[in-house]
């Protein structure tokens, strides 16, 4: 297996995309794919050209940017992808791109292949010459045929788009032509179409049935439309052209074809197609080039319009006789050649080219040589040869019957004695024979050769079908496409594809999964895949010798892009590139969703061993059960509990299994009501008798479609919370007591009676005080605790929803929020118990100089101090002060780390530690000037768990706890702030002296 050629990846990645062809320009022909003779015949223009000026062709089969209704064509994408980093020049089919678009959104489409060279082919562009067709003289010319000839007025017409230029042009030669013959335009008999079968079909019901107008003829502005038109006439038993004359417009092949055969116009798309090159090779080179070349029409009459065909007249024209010297038949052809050149090119259908050099003199002396020798049988032998190299070199046999009817008239012309007269007829009749046999011949072995080209396909299609892997895929193609006449092959898949919107820019890479060539299939290595989609063939694709002709087109399907493929183009039926991209297509899309399902099964999988990790991690105890509260799932923490030691042991059991009767009964109640209400139950403490306590959320479980099946819970331990409670209980109690036994002490103490009235006030004043606070702790205790349990109950419930739903993304998310909440708690709890250990486990007092224990405050906070770049200053000389040093320097740690955190944007932040003396003592302050605090909160901050700012850090316990140990150490702490950006200054106090 050969490998593709590597290049310099600098190269490959510049501006430019290293062509396999650099050494010969490559020129783009955007159209559509191939589905009737119009591209074709252009397509054959534009590629016998090319070899003659020795340059590549690449034909991009995209398509309309809209399709008849509107909708936008995802095929057409492909056609994004042309720019100077493939091609040289473009050749645009505007005709075929703009069907059913605006000619101002077509311009403004084509102006991103602005600064390359181009030509348009149909439309007049702005800024880029144009190939047009006099579809104006093509109509007015149909239109003089039927009145002058055929005598119909009441001609009815069927346009094409109305924003299509065209379509505009062949409008306004039917109107002009009425009016040049005094005829009104009846506007009841104008119908718009859309240039194709159905249109034309439609049309015929709209004058017929909802108009209720009649017509003697019916000119539309396509063939397809024409086509649509005989039908429905024809379903309705109205005979063409006995009752209804019909004509069309392109003079495509099945115009031909067609019975009757239709009358229309022909555009020489073959010669619009070599125009198109040679004048975009002339604007490459730097030459003046006209703005807009108009190539003639030609009106060819059939037997639609109730005319005979045209080589049918041609032999019941008489020889011309006049003037004509006595003379031999070769001295008359010699004579008569130009004559006959001539009205052989006006006369025929076709373009009359030589099959071969002299082919014609040829033909008409061994005519001569079988008149004057009779009997010597030359001229049906040479004939034979001369269809045989037509055939060879793909002529149109039609055009035979019509060549021999000139040649007859013209050699009958002759002086000729009555044997030769009669003898010369023979050889016409003869002649006609073998034009119709190989005629037939001709027909035959291409029909011959187009079934079994389509056999191939139909069975490259049934074996796609039955591969259900985009290797297997691959393969197949590798295999079948060299068999349909395809030499080369080159196929890319868009990454990310699937994310894909029209009309966004084509996905900006693409990866090379087939390549192959005559010499066989390629190997392609991994850094060779990869490729930018702009350059459409990857930049170490293989060059060829000979100048090549390239077919490249996008892979769609149900409007979802896959990528493009390009043919090396030797097909010869180029309609069967539509059945290929169609299957390939349609093949690509199946394996790339059969492999999508994979992955997403195996992500499914891996999502499933994450959740089961969880469950099996989780320290809280998950549990699952059916409407007759059995359990279905549980985590080993629920196992552990029930004292088992694998969840599956609880599968299929109930509550009456492991609890006591009352308490069973007390579990199952409470999920019946949920199952019958749907509604959870949350925050609930349970107790199992052994001194162990849980919060428990239970949540009704529901299916895919919103139905209850079930329930499941989520039990949290806190029995150390419990056990916090009762510690803060019994320390009331105790603090009860020593009141009671101060009390009695100082009623015994009467001569210190007034001292212990005192003092018994001040500690009931401390009792109250502590009552207070219990109260105030035991209740943001629950409130704060329960938070996080109901927030984990809640996205366990959504846990659960989203793995029935198999939104694996989001049930991370749920398992995020429940593990934060989790976090939550452990630091609520861990800052509880250390306010709740202020005042019971305290240092030894010492005396220290507040500096010290300033500059010990501002080292620990240094950190952020340093990420804010905030200024402290330290009064100097501050009093010595009496305490726990640890639980001092924590309070102006604190401090610190609030005004670092509230500091808000200002440009000179600052802080200041300082102490200032008053009449009766020492007040210590903290002051910064950062966004301050409203004075309506100043009592409130120094709550527990009091947060102003809910989105920032920490738990609110901070001054919770600065203010437990001011006042542990006997002092008392508050703040002074008008808000606002004022900045804050907490004053507090402390002993200087035991």
């Amino acid at each position: 297996m050969t490998s593709l050629q590597p290049v310099d990846q600098t190269t490959a990645s510049n501006t430019k995309c290293a062509r396999a062809h650099a050494r010969r320009p490559t020129i783009a022909i955007l159209g559509d794919i191939f589905g009737f003779s119009y591209p074709i015949d252009v397509f054959h223009g534009v590629t016998d050209a090319a070899q003659t000026y020795g340059v590549d062709v690449l034909y991009v089969a995209g398509g309309p940017l809209r399709a008849v209704d509107g909708a936008p064509m995802t095929r057409s994408v492909i056609l994004n992808l042309i720019g100077p980093d493939n091609v040289d020049g473009i050749i645009i089919f505007s005709s075929l791109l703009a069907t059913a678009s605006r000619l101002e959104e077509f311009s403004t489409f084509c102006k991103q292949y602005a600064p390359l060279p181009a030509v348009s082919v149909g439309l007049k562009l702005p800024d880029i010459p144009s190939i047009t067709i006099a579809n104006y003289t093509g109509v007015y010319s149909e239109m003089t045929h039927l009145i002058d000839v055929h005598g119909y007025r009441r001609i009815a017409f069927i346009c094409g788009p109305e924003s299509h230029p065209e379509a505009k042009e062949r409008l306004r030669g039917y109107t002009d032509a009425l009016t040049a013959h005094s005829i009104p335009i009846d506007p009841a008999l104008i119908v718009s179409g859309q240039f194709s079968v159905q249109s034309g079909a439609q049309a015929i019901t709209t004058l017929l049935d909802q108009r209720g107008v009649t017509f003697e003829a019916v000119v539309a502005a396509s063939d397809q439309m024409a086509f649509g038109a005989l039908e429905a006439l024809e379903a309705r038993g109205i005979r063409v052209p006995g009752q209804v004359a019909v004509v069309g417009f392109d003079d495509i092949d099945e115009a031909r074809y067609t019975s009757p055969a239709l009358t229309t116009v022909r555009q020489p798309f073959y010669a619009v197609g070599a125009h198109a090159l040679e004048t975009l090779l002339a604007r490459m080179a730097g030459k003046d080039v006209p703005e807009e070349l108009q190539v003639p029409t030609q009106c060819i009459i059939r037997e639609s319009c109730g005319c005979l065909r045209r080589e049918v007249l041609y032999v019941m024209q008489e020889p011309i006789l006049a003037d004509v010297p006595a003379c031999s038949c070769q001295e008359l052809i010699t004579a008569r050649m130009p004559d006959i050149l001539q009205e052989l090119t006006l006369s025929n259908d076709m373009p009359l080219g030589d099959l071969f050099p002299g082919w014609l003199h040829t033909l008409l002396d061994k005519f001569c040589q079988d008149l004057e020798t009779a009997g010597h049988a030359v001229f049906a032998p040479a004939l034979y040869e001369i269809l045989r190299q037509a055939i060879r070199s793909g002529d149109d046999m039609d055009r035979w019957p019509q060549i021999i009817s000139v040649l007859h008239k013209h050699t009958l012309s002759a002086h000729l004695q009555p044997a030769q007269q009669r003898h010369a007829e023979l050889l016409w009749q003869q002649a006609r024979l073998v034009v119709a046999q190989m005629s037939h011949q001709a027909q035959d072995a291409r029909l011959i050769r187009t079934r079994q080209l389509a056999r191939r396909i139909s069975d490259l299609g049934a074996e796609l079908q039955t591969t259900f892997h985009v290797a297997g895929i691959l393969d197949v193609l590798a295999g079948q496409l060299p068999r349909l006449g395809i030499p080369r092959c080159y196929l890319a898949l868009y990454e990310d594809a699937d994310t894909y919107r029209y009309p966004q820019p084509p996905p900006e890479w693409a990866r090379l999964v087939l390549a192959y060539t005559e010499q066989g299939r390629l190997e392609i290595l991994p850094e060779e895949q990869r490729f930018p989609s702009r350059c459409l063939l990857p930049p170490h694709s293989l060059p060829t010798e000979q100048p090549s002709v390239m077919v490249a087109t996008s892979l769609d399907a149900q409007n979802q892009l896959l990528g493009f493929v390009i043919f090396e183009d030797r097909l010869e039926e180029k309609l069967f590139y539509r059945d290929l991209r169609l299957q390939i297509s349609s093949a690509l899309q199946g394996a790339l969703l059969v492999q999508r399902l994979q992955e997403r099964s195996a992500e499914l999988a891996r999502q499933q061993y994450v959740l089961n990790t969880f469950m099996e991690n989780v320290p809280d105890r998950i549990y699952f059960k059916d409407l007759e509260s059995r359990f279905t799932r549980a985590n080993q923490a629920h196992a552990r509990h029930l004292g088992l030691s694998d969840p599956a042991q609880e599968i299929g059991k109930s509550d009456w299994d492991f609890f006591s009767p009352e308490q069973a009964q007390v579990k199952y109640a409470q999920e019946q009501e949920i199952i019958r209400t749907g509604q959870p139950i949350l925050g609930l403490e349970e107790t199992d008798g052994l001194g162990h306590w849980a919060l428990t959320t239970k949540m009704p479980l529901r299916d895919e479609h919103g139905v209850i099946i079930g329930t499941f819970g989520i039990s949290h331990d806190i029995t150390e919370l419990k056990q916090a409670q009762a510690e803060l209980q019994r320390a009331y109690i105790d603090i009860e007591r020593r009141v009671e036994e101060r009390t009695a002490e100082l009623q015994r103490e009467i001569a210190e009676r007034k001292r212990a009235e005192v003092e018994r006030e001040r500690l009931i004043a401390e009792l109250e005080a502590k009552n207070a606070e219990l109260e105030h702790f035991t209740y943001t205790v629950s409130h704060d605790l329960k938070s996080p349990l109901i927030t984990i109950g809640g996205f366990a419930g959504f846990l659960q929803q989203d793995l029935l739903n198999g939104d694996i993304a989001q049930a991370q998310k749920d398992i995020t929020y429940i593990n934060d909440a989790l976090t939550r708690m452990k630091q609520l709890l861990d800052e509880l118990l250390d306010l709740s250990r202020i005042g019971r486990r305290m240092n030894p007092p010492e005396t220290v100089p507040f500096e010290a224990i300033a500059r010990e405050a501002v080292e620990l906070v240094s950190g952020r101090i340093a990420a804010g770049n905030i200024s402290v200053e330290i009064m100097p000389g501050l009093p010595t002060v009496y305490g726990d040093r640890a639980r001092l320097v924590e309070v102006v740690q604190n401090l610190l780390d609030n005004a670092c955190k509230y500091m808000g944007d200002r440009p000179d932040p600052r802080i200041e530690i300082g102490a200032q003396q008053t009449e009766n003592e020492t007040v210590f302050y903290v002051r910064d000037n950062g966004i301050g605090i409203d004075p309506r909160y100043h009592e409130q901050i120094f709550g527990l768990f009091n947060k102003l700012d809910a989105a920032s850090e920490g738990a609110g316990v901070g001054l919770a706890i600065v203010k437990r140990i001011i006042e542990t150490h006997g002092g008392h702490i508050w703040v002074n702030s008008k808000g606002d950006g004022h900045g804050s200054t907490f004053y507090f106090t402390l002993a200087t002296a035991p």
